[in-house]
């Protein structure tokens, strides 16, 4: 079995929490991070990040300059309190703009830093994904929300997972007490024909037809709640659970096709990603370096330590031809990672 090693490795600007989303644009050379309220755009490039490394290098544009935006100026008021919890990233299909999720709504920038367009949103807004004709689907509460992308005008809203506060513990407050939380829709998916995926903290998964459907298929995944559900092709989905295995469901059938780590039921799932092609899926839980798994069959086929000094994973995101893996740690870093032969020490 291969390993995926460490070919560089940079600090964002300083930053000690974790790295709580990446993403990478379409043209293979952009990439975006969040960690610390802050959104960082910076490039890639052949060798990995620009040399030298220094923390402000992997914030870079293509001109040159710096950029380092603070995502709590540019918040309506109405949602400022939620700021702690921007969480998602993604890229327009152009590569010129981002969306920047929080916990109650949705900012759209440019890659200067520019606000386009702000979506405040009622509810937990868990999930982000865009159609093929560029429409925003967002989990939002336990509602999937279809909206324009230029007006945030809303075209669909899909309706039928539960709403009602988990018996999940999600933590506790000051005094030990159990503290849950409301069920929210954590992953949404749509393929090319317009299909949308969905699934929840209810453990559920719901695949909506489209085309102004409202009846959707709903898999009861029996095993809590979801971390995230994605396409793998019309026919199959792969399923990470929060606490659990990860899994392929056929879609006709609802059958498992595989499943990896059924004995998993104490370590978190902390980051999933696909290649763009989705024929790899890699994997991190609480503590643990990255597993990378044949989602065609579930084998696992190489896998990358944690970073030096890590103690997890934060977030994943492939390149777009997958021969290099970004990996954000819980303390402020982006690794580089690379296939084959060991890399740089760091």
């Amino acid at each position: 079995m291969k390993r995926w090693h460490v070919e560089s490795l940079a600090q964002l600007h300083g930053r000690t929490q974790p790295v709580v989303a990446l993403a990478m644009a379409e043209d293979g050379v952009q990439i975006a991070a969040i960690a610390q309220r802050t959104l960082f755009v910076g490039l890639l490039g052949p060798s990995g990040f620009p040399a030298p490394l220094l923390p402000t290098e992997i914030i870079t544009d293509t001109y040159g300059e710096t950029i380092e935006v603070e995502v709590k100026r540019y918040w309506d008021e109405t949602i400022s309190r939620q700021l702690n919890a921007a969480h998602l990233l993604q890229w327009t299909p152009e590569g010129t703009a981002l969306w920047v999720v929080g916990a109650s709504g949705v900012v759209l920038y440019d890659v200067a830093g520019a606000i386009l367009l702000s979506m405040p949103r009622k509810g937990r807004t868990g999930a982000i994904a865009l159609t093929p004709e560029g429409d925003l689907v967002l989990g939002v509460g336990a509602q999937v929300v279809q909206l324009d992308a230029e007006t945030g005008e809303r075209r669909q809203q899909l309706s039928g997972h539960r709403t009602e506060d988990t018996d999940i513990v999600a933590d506790s407050d000051l005094r030990g007490r159990p503290v849950t939380y409301p069920i929210y829709v954590t992953a949404v998916d749509v393929d090319r024909d317009g299909r949308i995926l969905s699934a929840s903290e209810d453990g559920t998964m719901r695949l909506w037809p489209g085309k102004g459907s409202t009846d959707a298929i709903v898999f009861d995944l029996a095993g809590g709640a979801v971390f995230d559900a994605c396409f793998l092709d019309e026919r199959r989905a792969i399923v990470a659970l929060r606490l659990g295995p990860v899994f392929a469901v056929d879609l006709g059938t609802k059958e498992r096709l595989w499943s990896v780590g059924e004995s998993n039921f104490n370590s978190l799932m902390r980051a999933i990603a696909l290649s763009k092609d989705r024929r790899f899926a890699a994997v991190a839980r609480d503590g643990t370096g990255v597993s990378i798994l044949d989602t065609r069959t579930g084998e696992l086929v190489s896998s990358a330590p944690l970073p030096p000094g890590a103690a997890s994973v934060a977030s994943l995101c492939f390149t777009r031809d997958a021969s290099r893996l970004l990996l954000g740690t819980n303390d402020g870093r982006v690794a580089l990672y690379r296939e084959g032969p060991e890399g740089q020490s760091v």
